[in-house]
């Protein structure tokens, strides 16, 4: 089996950097904000590409909300 540590802390980081950028776009605008708006689309931009040369390396796809299986699906899977 895979070890996933590494991309489950990417990911986490991914949602730590957009939150972060969510809270920067909430402030009133000033330079200081517009810089940390900037800085935290870079980061946000750079931690994606790690963590698609993380899902290369591993050798696996990403999930997408499209792959997952509703509860209807699911259920008619299982009383097949």
């Amino acid at each position: 089996m895979k070890d996933l540590s590494h991309l489950d802390a990417l990911l986490a980081r991914l949602t730590r950097e957009n939150g972060r950028l969510q809270d920067a776009q909430a402030i009133l605008p000033s330079a200081r904000t517009a810089k940390e708006i900037a800085f935290r689309k870079h980061e946000i931009m750079m931690c994606e590409r790690e963590i698609d040369a993380e899902y290369r390396f591993l050798g696996i796809e990403p999930v997408t909300i499209d792959d997952i299986m509703s509860d209807d699906e699911l259920l008619g899977e299982l009383f097949a």
